[in-house]
């Protein structure tokens, strides 16, 4: 037995004005509140790329071979390892299209 779309529809109940106005209350409150926090983040990323920052600057004054030891990427940190087909084989059922050879077709609209 199939339903119908107007069988299976329900109605959403009309909300009353108290109600959406607490909604929207509500929602600004957390609006306000993730826009705060959002700041509270940016600014500590802030301070520790600044203190970051000067204590490379110390440490490029006390020694160039540790500040240059010091900013060196370590791979062995980022583990990464493809293993796999380099080259794919050409599929069979693929036919080229006549432009496909290196032909330039010109297919702009001509104004007149």
């Amino acid at each position: 037995m199939c339903l119908s779309f107007r069988e299976r529809c329900r109605q959403v109940p009309q909300l009353k004005y108290e109600d959406m106005e607490a909604r929207w209350l509500l929602s600004k409150s957390w609006s306000q509140h993730k826009a705060v926090q959002s700041g509270k983040q940016v600014a500590q990323l802030e301070r520790l790329m600044a203190s970051q920052s000067k204590a490379l600057e110390e440490l490029r004054a006390e020694s160039e071979d540790l500040y240059e030891a010091a900013i060196r990427v370590d791979y062995g940190y980022i583990p990464y390892e493809i293993n796999g087909p380099v080259d794919t084989p050409p599929s069979k059922k693929y036919e080229l299209e006549e432009c496909a050879q290196g032909d330039f077709i010109d297919v702009s609209k001509k104004w007149e």
